[in-house]
């Protein structure tokens, strides 16, 4: 009887402590996991531009910005609206955020990005949830293509002039 409690007690030590483990959250800020690109060598303005090209070709589009942030928005898929909109008969509406933030470092520009669902987009009873770091691969392959199509123009505007 006492060996039945005792692997109980450990295993609800366990768990006690795997869950204050940051590197096992599933949270993709908590976890160090969030999908982000340097981009060096070019300026603000290409990458918000090659932002704005890649999201839209994979079916975002623009929603606000604020700053350093923006938002886009695309309808979610049939799969993601099976498992957030509640099944076949729901009348809800589910989208897919991305909240990307561009942050300039010296000569180089960092981009990350944090994706939600969201349940009722643009109602007043909306619910956003951010995805688990377990769909951050597919966003960072995003980011990647953001990268390369910043690179992709070789030559920049003359009224931009050359680096020094």
């Amino acid at each position: 009887m006492l060996g039945k409690y005792s692997r109980f007690s450990l295993l609800l030590v366990l768990i006690a402590l795997l869950t204050q483990c940051q590197s096992l959250s599933l949270d993709m800020q908590k976890s160090g996991n969030m999908p982000r690109v340097t981009i060096e060598g070019v300026y603000r303005e290409q990458v918000v531009t090659a932002c704005n090209e890649v999201l839209m070709n994979h079916d975002f589009r623009f929603s606000a910005n604020r700053g350093n942030n923006y938002l886009y928005e695309r309808p979610s898929s049939t799969m993601e609206f099976l498992a957030w909109g509640g099944g076949f008969s729901s009348d809800q509406e589910v989208a897919v955020r991305l909240a990307l933030r561009i942050r300039e470092l010296g000569d180089s520009h960092e981009v990350d990005c944090q994706p939600f669902i969201v349940i009722r987009p643009g109602e007043h009873l909306e619910e956003a949830r951010k995805m688990t770091r377990l769909k951050s691969r597919k966003y960072q392959k995003i980011l990647n293509e953001i990268k390369a199509r910043c690179y992709e123009g070789g030559e920049l505007p003359e009224e931009w002039g050359a680096w020094d």
